[in-house]
């Protein structure tokens, strides 16, 4: 599956929230970060069909000649906040998603045995869903993302509200799927785009600030990194980004300093997302 953003923008009376967009999705993982009002939300809420576009295009292709109609499209979409019937139980919770899918009744029972593996959630198939712990609502909620062989899938904050138990759990089940069409995980945590993606998308002020691959993203060739003591810092007269650490801060900087400082070996994407939301210009992109 291919899906061709075109030109697209979105005006909620006079604001634009989205502005020009062009973004092409393939089957690869996708991370799509961006600080809050940057219009992540929008998009996908287009992208589910959710929202009209103000203009512009989505053409949706599953090879290079044939064109999707949207009403077409299977798409599994993870929201945010997910819940389920606290009655039914983990099994009755996924046939009642698959009814909702049109999945056919003879392919159901194979459905959701195969997402109930992907997801851990076997064992806990006859349980109600009122006694699944926080983890293990999200892994269901995953489960019937994915269930029917969407064409798209889309996660929104997956890892929200996760224990680090339940979080390396959910990037080791993220590491079983078979990437057979476009994902699109939308996260404010991350480390989760290093771990798991490997395209990052940001956007900022409605536009696209930068889109590539997670290992372009963290290679940036102006970006300087260093360590540097608390008492120190005061000699420090280019413009910089600072954080503090432990002993002392890291700062980030678009030109090698000529200073004594520890420069750091590797650049995290942690780093990288600073360093673009910081210098890189709206007016110098697309």
């Amino acid at each position: 599956m291919k899906i061709e953003v075109q030109n697209l923008t979105k005006k909620y009376r006079n604001k634009v929230v989205l502005s020009d967009i062009n973004l092409k999705f393939e089957n690869k993982v996708y991370g799509l970060m961006g600080p809050n009002g940057s219009g992540k939300t929008t998009l996908i809420r287009i992208l589910l069909d959710l929202v009209n576009p103000t203009n512009g295009t989505i053409i949706y292709k599953k090879n290079e000649d044939k064109l999707i109609n949207l009403k077409n499209i299977s798409i599994g979409y993870l929201p945010q906040s997910f819940d389920a019937f606290e009655d039914n139980s983990v099994e009755e919770q996924l046939e009642y998603f698959s009814i909702l899918k049109k999945i056919n009744k003879v392919d159901r029972d194979v459905e959701i045995n195969k997402v109930l593996e992907l997801t851990n959630l076997t064992k806990e198939r006859k349980k109600r869903c009122s006694e699944l712990s926080g983890g293990m609502k999200r892994r269901l909620g995953i489960a019937q993302s994915f269930l029917g062989k969407p064409d798209i899938v889309i996660l929104d904050e997956p890892t929200v509200g996760l224990d680090p138990y339940e979080r390396i759990r959910f990037k080791e089940l993220m590491k079983k799927i078979e990437i057979i069409c476009p994902i699109i995980l939308s996260t404010h945590i991350i480390e989760d785009i290093s771990n798991l993606c490997s395209d990052v998308i940001v956007l900022r002020d409605g536009r696209v600030l930068y889109e590539g691959t997670t290992l372009e993203f963290i290679n940036p060739t102006n970006i300087f990194v260093y360590n540097v003591d608390s008492d120190k810092l005061q000699f420090v007269k280019e413009e910089i980004i600072k954080i503090r650490i432990d002993n002392g801060y890291k700062i980030i900087s678009n030109s090698r300093l000529n200073y004594s400082f520890l420069q750091e070996s590797t650049v995290t994407v942690d780093d990288a997302y600073l360093f673009i939301s910081k210098y890189k210009r709206i007016d110098s992109m697309q």
